[in-house]
């Protein structure tokens, strides 16, 4: 059994083509942007984020990685690791929303009808995604689906566990995006001390449970009692091990980001005439 999940590659067409749209349209945008010479802005490493933020998006999905999660708790941390901690800050890094744009026919008109200043579009999607509702949901969908109710029927449900992933996917691509200001900008810029705060918040809200499942004293999620076990790996040290695998892997994403906010924001201090007696905001990401 644990050689044929290891090689288990489940390439569900739906996934293949929610990955294919997107990479085409943003490699057509980032084309047609680079010959309208805006090369600075379409540059090689931001297509090279976008393809590394599907890539993972596919392991995750696709990969052996998906078939052992039924059957091993900390396989399955793994994929959401990778969804929510890899994927999607790595296509936000893209600041992919104009080159999916242009990669549309008639991208930038579709851009500007979508989210010029009056649009109902924009003003729709500023009253929906303030930063502390986004920071609430990406918190109350990480805890609420480790619930073990909730666990339990998305691991036998399959469309519940497609929910289960977007839902994490779609809360990590909402976080990210506060976090690295990509497009589109809807709300004011936010001070560097902000987003680190956000960010630590974050930090202890993916860490809580991370040590609650660690350190339970009994197996929290019945569906892994009623399975095989791979590896000769009990329910109780496969839980552990995904237990610190949120706690410890999970919780280190978030600091380093936080310590890569501070070191820029002292970088762009330094650069300013008279150093860190003008405080500045960092801004990133444009439309273009």
């Amino acid at each position: 059994m644990e050689e044929a999940l290891s090689t288990s590659w489940n390439l569900r067409p739906a996934i293949l083509i929610s990955l294919a749209m997107p990479g085409f349209l943003f490699f057509r945008g980032w084309l047609r942007l680079r010959r309208k010479g805006r090369r600075n802005f379409a540059n090689g490493w931001r297509l090279a984020a976008y393809v590394a933020g599907l890539t993972v998006l596919a392991v995750a999905l696709l990969s052996p990685i998906d078939a052992l999660g039924d059957f091993l708790f900390f396989m399955h941390m793994i994929e959401h690791l990778l969804l929510i901690m890899w994927a999607a800050p790595l296509l936000v890094l893209a600041n992919p929303l104009p080159f999916l744009l242009w990669g549309l026919p008639g991208g930038r008109r579709v851009g500007v009808a979508l989210f010029s200043r009056h649009s109902f579009i924009r003003k729709a999607l500023q009253a929906l995604t303030p930063r502390g509702i986004v920071l609430l949901l990406f918190v109350v969908v990480l805890w609420g689906w480790h619930d073990p109710i909730a666990y339990n029927a998305a691991l036998r449900i399959g469309w519940l566990h497609d929910i289960e992933h977007f839902l994490f996917f779609a809360t990590g691509l909402l976080f990210w995006w506060i976090v690295i200001g990509a497009a589109p900008r809807l709300h004011r810029p936010t001070t560097p001390l902000f987003r680190v705060a956000y960010v630590m918040a974050a930090a202890a809200g993916n860490m809580i449970p991370g040590v609650v499942i660690s350190l339970a004293s009994a197996p929290l999620y019945a569906h892994y009692l009623s399975m095989p076990r791979v590896a000769g790996i009990s329910a109780m040290q496969d839980q552990i091990i995904g237990g610190m695998l949120m706690w410890v892997p999970g919780t280190m994403i978030f600091l380093i980001t936080a310590v890569l906010l501070v070191l820029r924001n002292l970088e762009h201090l330094d650069a300013r005439p008279g150093g860190l007696r003008h405080p500045i905001q960092v801004q990133t990401g444009t439309i273009g």
